[in-house]
């Protein structure tokens, strides 16, 4: 819950967010919707809930989340 959602090419990546417990999580999970699979792209520096995110050509920049943050990848 409360993680963006971004397309970045035919692939879709859900970034940060939060755990059932309610605690911030610090991964990043590309969603491959011809196939259906869902593997761990990446992590974040920092565990992430309620920010914002926007492709940017290649790159997705993500934003906020409880604080003055900004990164991309």
């Amino acid at each position: 819950a409360h993680a963006p959602l971004v397309a970045r090419g035919s692939q879709l990546f859900l970034i940060g967010g939060s755990s059932t417990a309610g605690a911030a999580v610090d991964t990043i999970l590309r969603i491959d919707p011809t196939s259906g699979s869902v593997t761990v792209a990446g992590r974040l520096p920092v565990p992430l809930a309620d920010a914002s995110a926007v492709a940017v050509g290649a790159r997705v920049v993500i934003l906020g989340g409880g604080g003055r943050t900004v990164y991309e990848f």
